[in-house]
């Protein structure tokens, strides 16, 4: 038993350790990225320059097609570039938006392009139509505002390439040395863990 306690003490003891290692990973240009508008964009209720807060709507992976480089429910920003109110003469009202960006998981600001608009009901014919016939208070019947509602969902595209950092988790080994039982017999102290002092006795 005193040789398998000491031949114990040879034998060296291996520890584990986590290690993050970034990668880096390429977002194309190109790479679609579906967005969900969070609420009401109107042409009654915004302006031209206006920001307008989106979200994304699903998972984007890189070029390995398995590192998630952006995440669902992200933000994104688009601005308003067109916003025309309904008008008399049954004159509809519109509203156009610009994509501008996003983050990536790394905190990179990613840049996209695109654009969603809408157009409310023309009602400038029936307007005109009807002053004639009946009165010509008609003329003063506004056409609808334009909205894109809220849940709305459209694809945008990223604008250029970027490269990702994404961090993985690798398990590092690494051995930890122990008195050997050639030192202990040179210093002539018992240096024996006490866990193994019944073995050595």
């Amino acid at each position: 038993m005193k040789k398998l306690a000491l031949s114990l003490l040879t034998v060296p003891f291996v520890f584990s350790s986590l290690v993050s290692i970034a990668e880096q990973i390429k977002l194309e240009e190109g790479t679609p990225v579906r967005l969900r508008v969070v609420e009401n964009v109107s042409s009654s209720s915004n302006r031209q320059g206006d920001t307008v807060s989106l979200i994304v709507a699903e998972d984007i992976l890189g070029n390995d097609n398995k590192s998630i480089l952006i995440k669902a429910g992200t933000t994104a920003y688009a601005t308003i570039t067109q916003s025309e109110e309904r008008g008399r003469l049954g004159k509809k009202g519109q509203v156009s938006l610009s994509l501008e960006s996003t983050k990536a998981t790394d905190g990179t600001r990613v840049w996209l392009r695109g654009n969603n608009s809408s157009d409310g009901k023309d009602k400038v014919g029936s307007t005109v139509a009807l002053s004639l016939i009946v009165s010509p208070l008609f003329l003063l019947k506004r056409g609808s505002d334009a909205t894109i509602p809220s849940g709305a969902t459209f694809t945008g595209k990223v604008d250029r390439d970027y490269f990702i950092n994404v961090e993985r988790s690798n398990v590092e080994s690494k051995p930890l040395d122990v008195n050997s039982s050639t030192s202990l017999s040179n210093t002539g102290t018992n240096s024996t863990p006490d866990y193994l002092q019944k073995y050595v006795k």
